[in-house]
């Protein structure tokens, strides 16, 4: 705290030292709570910050998940196009006979 003597002052001079003590008091405490706020933000960017790495985690496996289901519809496509020619082998040797 700021309080002090200030007896040897005029009354007026007096007044105006305590009202510049108060506007200091109050522009401390009000520093005080912005620094409160501040600190409540920087942990909220920093759950967030969190979250968004969990969800790039997420999103780089269903990536390679997709890549991976990608890669398996080119193998049944590619085995569906080899049962396909067999079909076609196996209708023309019953039509040839």
């Amino acid at each position: 705290m700021l309080d002090t003597d200030f007896s040897c002052l005029s009354s007026d001079n007096n007044n105006l030292v305590l009202d510049l003590i108060n506007q200091i008091q109050s522009l401390n405490k009000n520093l005080e709570d912005k620094e409160r706020e501040n600190q409540i933000l920087k942990d909220e960017v920093m759950i967030f910050q969190n979250e968004i790495r969990e969800l790039q985690e997420k999103n780089q496996q269903f990536e390679i998940d997709n890549q991976r289901l990608c890669y398996e519809m080119d193998g049944i496509q590619i085995e569906n196009r080899q049962n396909n020619n067999r079909r076609v082998i196996l209708q023309f040797y019953i039509l040839t006979d």
